[in-house]
């Protein structure tokens, strides 16, 4: 209880006399002393934070000092899960905490002096909170618009919008973004370089000028890589199929672009699949011509051409088909009679393969950098091999514990560490959608309950803030570890 006692009836009471225990609450599960003390425990986290970071907060700036105590405490409620606690709250008509981060203190001292109230006891010593309730939005309002700007007269919210990294070659497209609404212009520090985040804010300020708008320009320092390693190659197949309404109607065929094979171009517009086929026989395509072919699978599709185009043409296919490398195409167009033209379909690439994962499933997470790949079974269905995969940044196996959770690719996937060896982490999955998911390569990982001893910046980051300092409006950390201060001069 971080120094709380065990009820608060314990500490209000004379030790030799006995605690009378208060009322159940008859609408919620447990007493009302169960909900006071479990909001003595969280107020207990929030000071603890707080008093552990002292010397932290004595760096931020003064104007900043009550929001940065503000955002310790908003970090310590937000490291549980306020789940139950939450909806007990509700059922009582108080306030859940969820609307609480601008004022995390003054929330939980309200909450806690209400139930306090119902039933006679004596609160926590006070505590007079960096922000109350007035202060708090005042304070979030005005450093919302000290970063981002005034608010736009529109809409209440300002747009951000990351910069691709077509965006260092396309003028029209920032232009275009401007016009349409944005007001923070985010450059992602984890791809491209300094040529073309400069290309890109050079575009910016050019359109400035030209749309007389205004706009922050933010860049986000890319962090530790704490992500899934590579995968091993699959089959060099690809998978097309039709998008279809809830009646199995079709809304819209799928979309193939067909290229030379050796000189491919890109597709004009977005595409289901490039196949790349021989030139001689992509030349004589003409609109209209019907191209049949047996898939993968065995099933016999009808490809119709739609289009004509410079280094390519277009082609509707109305079901769902596989092909493959050396799948035969034959035309019979309306021009050549009955003569059947064929030909096969050049060499693909082959996409990394992904890992299929149920809840109960085992995964391997390894501290190499060998391709990973899903488990294997034997004819039977028995598992042979556990599927496994690799981590970018092995040195935080040192820091893991078997028991703690671990989450992959944003949350989708999650579960617990049931054993640690020196260069492997055995993971059972717990939680994934009831379909099941697939955990690619550069995926991230999260580990909420792990210490881990992982630098907040790296080299690179380093190497990047020199140029950030001379060009942008504001930096971003994508993955903080501990309280982080940087000044921009």
């Amino acid at each position: 209880m971080n120094g709380y006692p065990t009820t608060l009836l314990e500490a209000v009471a004379p030790d030799n006399e006995k605690v009378q225990q208060p009322p159940r609450a008859s609408s919620v599960s447990g007493s009302y002393t169960d909900l006071i003390d479990a909001a003595c425990a969280i107020r207990g986290d929030l000071l603890h934070l707080e008093g552990r970071s002292v010397e932290s907060i004595t760096h931020v700036h003064p104007k900043f000092r009550a929001s940065a105590r503000n955002f310790l405490h908003y970090v310590a409620l937000r490291r549980r899960d306020l789940r139950p606690l939450q909806t007990q709250l509700a059922r009582l008509g108080l306030s859940s905490l969820g609307r609480s981060e601008s004022h995390v203190l003054a929330t939980l001292d309200a909450v806690l002096g209400v139930l306090c109230q119902l039933t006679g006891q004596t609160g926590p010593a006070p505590v007079t909170p960096p922000v109350d309730f007035d202060d708090g939005p005042r304070l979030l309002a005005q450093h919302t618009e000290d970063l981002l700007g005034p608010k736009p007269l529109e809409r209440p919210v300002h747009i951000m919008v990351t910069m691709p990294t077509e965006a260092a070659d396309d003028y029209v497209l920032v232009e275009s973004l401007l016009k349409h609404g944005m007001n923070c212009m985010r450059i992602n520090c984890a791809h491209d370089g300094p040529a073309e985040w400069m290309r890109m804010i050079d575009y910016l300020r050019r359109a400035e000028q030209a749309t007389q708008r205004s706009c922050r320009l933010l860049m986000d320092l890319a962090g530790p890589k704490l992500r899934t390693g590579p995968m091993e190659a699959g089959p060099a197949v690809v998978k097309v199929r039709p998008q279809r309404n809830s009646f199995g109607g079709i809304l819209s065929p799928a979309r193939l672009w067909l290229t030379d094979q050796d000189k491919a171009v890109a597709p004009p517009s977005p595409a289901d699949a490039t196949l790349p086929v021989p030139h001689e026989w992509l030349r004589r395509l003409a609109l209209s011509d019907k191209i049949n072919c047996t898939d993968t699978r065995g099933a016999q599709r009808t490809l119709r051409v739609v289009d004509v185009a410079l280094g390519g043409c277009w082609a509707e296919i109305g079901k769902t088909a596989y092909f493959a490398s050396g799948t035969e195409l034959i035309c019979q167009g309306k021009s050549h009679g009955d003569q059947k033209r064929r030909a096969p379909i050049g060499e693909m690439p082959r996409q990394p393969m992904t890992i299929p994962l149920r809840q109960g499933d085992l995964l391997i997470l390894t501290s190499d950098q060998q391709p990973g790949r899903p488990a294997t079974y034997d004819s039977g269905g028995v598992l042979l091999t556990p599927a496994h995969i690799g981590c970018t940044a092995p040195e935080i196996f040192a820091d893991i514990n078997a028991g703690e959770r671990i989450r992959f690719d944003d949350g989708k996937i999650g579960g617990v560490v049931e054993k640690r060896e020196v260069d492997a982490l055995h993971v059972r999955i717990t939680q994934t959608r009831m379909q099941g998911a697939r955990l690619g390569s550069d995926k991230g990982i999260n580990l909420p309950d792990s210490h881990l001893r992982l630098k907040a910046l790296t080299q690179k980051d380093r190497q990047d803030l020199t140029f950030i300092m001379q060009h942008a409006d504001m930096v971003a950390l994508s993955f903080v570890i501990g309280l982080l201060t940087i000044r921009l001069t």
